[in-house]
């Protein structure tokens, strides 16, 4: 019997001799096990109204919008011990006019072993980074629309071509990761080299019929530029990410580096409807001659800067108690991370609080902190569609002195469906 309850259908000759259909006909799996396949996708279509202050401070705004998001097609499956996965955009090239180009997402191929009791999968391709526990969470399980600032600046992208290998057991994991480049809210493709570090660790007391859970987790990075020809931060870096065409801030843009670091901390709490979740990261740049924003060389007879900065954020969700199902997040502590919510006509509200301090980049002329406060009602109509309405505001304080703050809001409204 299939997962959801309805009965596999019966199986005709030629592929259907190899393969019995499962759930929705999506997934396929062989009699002995050992090959497996997946189509799968998801399409997420944002509207909204935002506004800002002035554009003084190179905020952007689009005071109307309606985009599409995602729009994902992937297949993935498993030979023996070979896995794979490949997961193409077409968002971008439905969005952009001229020159839309298909973004691929995860394109790689692994291989599962175990050695001395303990599960590994060795990775070679396009993944994720590691780099925090919202990162690690897939966007059709997020309780905000967006990931906040911290993430999606710090992250560079989130994903990166390299190596990687993960392990688990039944409530830890590793993650250790090589790029060849930093991601795609760099300049350029970085010929430098990164590496990455992920842990994760929760205490089997809070897993008790999935009704309670407790992660800890710390993540470290560091990338070494190779000849001072690349620069870490972008011209398009999102400071405070939280719409993709709306409000945006050139913050972070360092110029050539000799090296960056960054590391943080994750904590998260569950009981029943209630979850909290908690992200704090570090970065200190290691600098070359010019000016953190424009950029400039490392060959530069001005000055080197060298700066840190820091951010962090929680967040809290809570099921109200309407609808059918598990109205709770699904954490999984073999992974490090939240899964599907299953949960049918079931109301959960969220509310983050964000905050980031660049004071000390130097030669910035927009540095200095930045507040923002979410608010999000997310209604599940059943497991794989949902829709997301939400209230962003967030407080820009500058050291530029004639317009040295200002002001961002957003009412936006997310459809989220996946299959």
């Amino acid at each position: 019997q299939a997962e959801d309850g309805i009965r596999d259908q019966p199986r005709s000759r030629g592929l259907g001799d190899v393969y019995k259909r499962q759930d929705t006909g999506l997934k396929w799996e062989s009699k002995n096990k050992n090959i497996k396949g997946q189509i799968f996708g998801r399409i997420n279509i944002q509207s909204g109204f935002t506004d800002t202050d002035d554009n003084a401070n190179t905020i952007t705004t689009n005071s109307d919008y309606l985009y599409y998001r995602r729009i994902r097609l992937g297949a993935s499956g498993q030979i023996g011990p070979v896995s794979f996965k490949i997961e193409p955009d077409f968002a971008p090239y439905m969005e952009t006019v001229l020159d839309g180009n298909i973004d691929f997402k995860d394109v790689w191929v692994g291989y599962q072993f175990k050695m001395n009791g303990i599960k590994h999968k060795f990775i070679v391709g396009n993944d994720q980074t590691p780099c925090g526990l919202e990162v690690q969470n897939s966007s059709r399980f997020t309780n905000h629309i967006e990931r906040h600032g911290t993430l999606s600046s710090w992250c560079q992208g989130e994903r990166s071509k390299g190596y990687r290998l993960l392990s688990s057991g039944k409530n830890w994991t590793t993650h250790l990761s090589y790029s060849v480049g930093e991601g795609q809210n760099s300049d350029t493709d970085l010929t430098h080299g990164t590496y990455g570090v992920r842990a994760t660790y929760s205490p089997l007391a809070f897993n008790k019929k999935e009704k309670q859970w407790l992660h800890t987790g710390f993540m470290w990075g560091y990338n070494k530029v190779d000849g001072g020809d690349n620069d870490w931060g972008s011209s398009s870096t999102d400071a405070s990410r939280f719409i993709s065409s709306g409000p945006r801030l050139n913050i972070l843009k360092t110029g050539e580096h000799k090296d960056a670091t960054r590391y943080g901390i994750e904590l998260a709490f569950g009981q029943g409807p209630l979850d909290v979740q908690y992200e704090r990261m570090w970065m200190s740049v290691d600098g070359c001659g010019g000016d953190a924003l424009t950029g400039e060389s490392c060959t530069s007879v001005a000055a080197e800067y060298d700066f840190s900065a820091w951010a962090h954020y929680v967040t809290a969700s809570y099921f109200l108690p309407i609808g059918q199902g598990k109205r709770m997040r699904a954490y999984n502590p073999k992974k490090g991370k939240y899964g599907r919510i299953k949960a049918t006509n079931a109301a959960m509200i969220a509310y983050r609080y964000g905050y980031q301090d660049y004071a000390d980049a130097a030669n910035n002329k927009t540095r200095g902190d930045i507040t923002d406060h979410t608010f999000t009602l997310n209604y599940f109509f059943n497991p794989y569609h949902s829709i997301q309405l939400e209230y962003y505001t967030a407080d820009f304080d500058f050291s530029n002195s004639t317009a040295n703050d200002d002001n961002a809001d957003a009412i936006q409204i997310n459809w989220r469906i996946d299959f």
